[in-house]
């Protein structure tokens, strides 16, 4: 169960990334069945989150028949569910202790995102940075952001374009350029 071997699929691949490739692979590589819904989530909150199987008890796994669910906010636009889609699937590589399971741990992260003081996070903030990394290194094989990146900074490209390219909202283009991208990439797929 290694985002490693994730990683290192989608970049025999070409963007833009399939979502139901990726989700398969998600599967295979886990071992379990995962699927996504659409919901009626306020998206001024909340755009997505994800339940694990094992939390029978949810509404949303009894309604999939038992399998991890990402749940998705109705009408936030193709570009914004495929990053919440792929940010939401990443959450397959956490291990026990980065899950958020109860309403504390819930409570503890929302206490996180807003903290000033970001010196003692959980296990679970740390969990929610590494998933969006983890999508954004999925959903553009490195050879393709190189050559994204070159024709960028010479202006043959502009963000929205490549958020077009990538299917991607362009308010997160920068990141697949952020300077400590790669050492980023490589911390997570140890």
């Amino acid at each position: 169960m290694s985002y490693r071997g994730l990683y290192d699929f989608c970049q025999t691949l070409t963007a833009p990334i399939g979502r139901n490739v990726v989700l398969a692979k998600v599967e295979e590589l886990c071992g379990e069945k995962l699927t996504y819904i659409r919901s009626g989530l306020n998206p001024e909150i909340l755009l997505g989150f994800f339940v694990r199987a094992s939390n029978e008890e949810h509404q949303f796994v009894r309604q999939t028949g038992g399998k991890n669910v990402i749940v998705i906010a109705r009408g936030i636009g193709r570009q914004w569910e495929r990053l919440v889609l792929f940010k939401e699937m990443m959450h397959m590589f956490d291990d026990a202790l980065e899950c958020t399971n109860t309403s504390a741990e819930f409570e503890r992260l929302i206490s996180d995102f807003c903290a000033s003081d970001l010196t003692e996070l959980t296990p679970q903030y740390r969990s929610e940075v590494e998933c969006f990394w983890r999508a954004i290194g999925v959903l553009c094989p490195e050879a393709t952001r190189v050559a994204l990146q070159q024709e960028r900074d010479n202006g043959a490209l502009t963000d929205a374009q490549i958020a077009e390219r990538l299917r991607v909202p362009e308010k997160y283009v920068p990141a697949f350029f952020n300077p400590k991208f790669k050492e980023t990439i490589a911390a997570i797929t140890r």
